[in-house]
């Protein structure tokens, strides 16, 4: 009982669509129905005298395809009819009423032109689809018998019919020509007006998304059909008939041919032979159309090219119903149902056109787009809806994993960087006793050999204990963070040694300027920088009888690139050469390039000496412009 509500929703709908369809237009007196008259075949532009030769008798509906093939045209009808103004209220008016004309006429009252359906000449006015309604006065009705002309232009191609026309009070025919006109119409311009919309969309979707091109073939399809379908509600076509007719015709057919692509991929089917064959007979077919001629024009229509179009309909049921066997969803049944409709009013129409069943049957096939196009918007919408649920479930889900990754890569990072601290603090715990090793144990181990001898030497005893503790100060100082600023460095020195040099009688003079942040001042690097530092003050207080040392910084270009030069100077006796005895000045050249710098020394006698040490500064990262970061 799935479809239960789809069933009746369905035959509601295919109710309403039959309505108009089903049943005469039947009306109470004094109102008349005019079905017996005379025809004569004559293109006279007035009602052509009743006592002329060649009237005939006739009966409405009257097939012209049938009965007047060999006639020309326009021709005229005439219609007797007895009317009693007199039993007529003074207020009440009539009216001349025409359920359907194929496809034009004008309405003549007692010889006097009452009005017509548009244009008798030309690309004359199509009113097929379009009931007519004449209002007519009190004075132009006779008492007695009143004579009722119509001149009638059919299709260029000979089809053509002509309904049981009605004349009667206005009150009486109004509503049904009313009702008429609205499901012929108003629901036809409606139609038409919703099958373009859903063509744009559709575009859209498919511009959108190149890839689902059955987007594309559903929309093409939508488009043939709202041109079909508008057909019915155009009176006055801008192209020549044969054209427009070839365009409505042909564009029927491609709307079946697009409508099977789009169900072939709709459902994943993959006939590519077929499609084109499909799309061949649409070109030839769409060419023998405006081919055939205005004679032939109705039989290859009716009679070819709409049987082959049932034909090709057919398969597309067949698809559709295979389909919804294969996976019997409410969707597919759904589905099968609209097309199954839309099948039936499609061979309606044309057992209709090719007269089979009466003339007077409305064509159901614009009825039908509704149907059809509308379960299938239905179907796609949910199927979108699906997709966006299946989407929003997989991103959740993927949000989940990605969270979860995300914690055991905190996990495993906060692992690496606890192994990476544990392994810098064991190569900083390594460093310290490297250099406590070096630097103060060595010291420790001379003053100690020093109190072990009989009379130590007190001085050298002071000296070797105080290079000890000043060593442990560098230490000390060197794990001070510097920011990779060299000056903040120099001024860590300059606090350890200032008292010493005024102790020794030794003025400063500090002309320290900015330098260049370096990146790579780590701990050992500071240490080793300030025992460079440490050994060159020494050699000043010990060795050169200076008076003044200068602390000098500046920038220094060299063929490696930028270097940062610390100068120490001062204003002793100076050296002749370097001194053979002694490790202090060779210590100071490995320590130099052990951290990558390059050491001068420029002394001669009596001019003091100068020391420069040259520190590699880092190349500063370009932008895209080729200049350097600020950064």
């Amino acid at each position: 009982m799935a479809l239960t509500w789809q069933r009746a929703l369905l035959s509601a709908l295919l109710c309403v669509a039959m309505a108009p369809a089903n049943g005469g237009d039947y009306f109470p007196d004094p109102a008349v129905t005019l079905d017996q008259g005379w025809f004569i075949d004559t293109d006279a532009g007035s009602p052509p005298d009743p006592s002329a030769a060649g009237w005939r008798r006739i009966t409405l509906p009257d097939d012209w395809f049938r009965n007047h093939r060999d006639d020309g045209f326009p021709a005229w009808y005439r219609f007797e009819f007895e009317a009693a103004p007199s039993a007529i209220p003074p207020s009440e008016h009539w009216a001349i009423y025409l359920p359907a004309i194929n496809t034009n006429g004008e309405i003549w009252l007692n010889g006097e032109k009452i009005g017509d359906g548009g244009r008798m000449e030309g690309i004359v006015a199509r009113n097929w689809h379009r009931p007519l309604y004449f209002p007519i006065s009190r004075g132009q009705l006779r008492e007695g018998i009143n004579h009722l002309s119509v001149r009638f232009q059919p299709k260029r191609s000979g089809f053509g019919y002509l309904w049981p026309i009605h004349v009667g009070p206005d009150s009486v025919l109004q509503p049904a020509w009313e009702s008429k006109l609205f499901f012929k119409q108003t629901l036809i311009g409606v139609s038409a007006l919703l099958l373009a919309a859903f063509a744009i969309f559709l575009a859209i979707i498919w511009l959108l998304r190149r890839e689902e091109t059955l987007y594309a073939w559903f929309s093409a399809a939508c488009l043939a059909w709202s041109f079909f379908v508008f057909d019915m509600y155009v009176r006055h076509p801008p192209f020549p008939e044969r054209l427009w007719d070839t365009l409505v015709f042909s564009g029927v057919g491609w709307m079946v041919i697009f409508m099977a692509l789009f169900f072939h991929r709709f459902y994943g089917i993959s006939r590519p032979r077929l499609e084109r064959l499909a799309l061949i007979l649409g070109a030839l077919g769409t060419v023998a159309l405006y081919l055939s001629g205005d004679r032939h024009f109705h039989v290859f229509s009716s009679y070819v090219w709409d049987n082959l179009l049932i034909a090709f309909s057919l398969y597309l049921i067949w698809v559709i119903l295979r389909q919804s066997f294969r996976q019997p969803t409410a969707d597919n049944w759904l589905l099968s149902l609209a097309a199954s409709i839309v099948m039936a009013f499609g061979g309606h129409d044309n057992l209709t056109q090719m007269g089979v069943i009466g003339l007077d049957h409305t064509h159901l096939l614009p009825y039908g787009a509704p149907f059809l196009v509308g379960v299938l918007i239905w179907t796609l919408a949910k199927r979108f809806t699906r997709a966006l649920r299946e989407a929003e479930a997989l991103n959740l889900e993927l949000d989940r994993r990605v969270a979860d990754k995300h914690r055991q890569l905190e996990a495993y990072y906060a692992r690496i960087r606890q192994v990476e601290n544990e392994k810098i603090l064991a190569e900083e715990r390594g460093r310290i006793m490297r250099d406590m090793h070096d630097g103060t144990g060595g010291h420790l181990v001379s003053a100690l050999a020093l109190v072990e001898r009989d009379e130590p030497d007190h001085a050298v005893l002071k000296e070797t204990l105080q290079e000890a503790l000043d060593d442990v100060r560098l230490m000390i100082d060197s794990l001070d963070p510097v920011d990779e600023d060299l000056l903040a460095v120099l001024g860590m020195f300059r606090s350890r040694i200032d008292a010493r040099l005024r102790y020794s009688g030794i003025s400063i003079e500090w002309k320290v300027r900015e330098l260049p942040l370096m990146p790579d001042l780590g701990p050992e690097k500071v240490l080793q920088l300030m025992r460079i530092l440490q050994e060159v003050v020494t050699n000043v207080v010990k060795h050169s009888d200076a008076t003044v040392i200068t602390f000098r910084t500046s920038l220094h270009d060299g063929t490696k690139g930028r270097s940062a030069c610390i100068e120490i100077c001062d204003d002793g006796r100076g050296m002749n050469g370097m001194p053979r005895e002694g490790r202090g000045i060779p210590n100071m050249f490995h320590r130099a390039t052990d951290i990558g710098a390059r050491l001068e020394i420029d002394s001669a006698p009596g001019e003091g000496t100068c020391v420069r040490l040259f520190l590699p500064l880092p190349v500063p990262r370009r932008n895209g412009n080729g200049n350097p970061r600020g950064d």
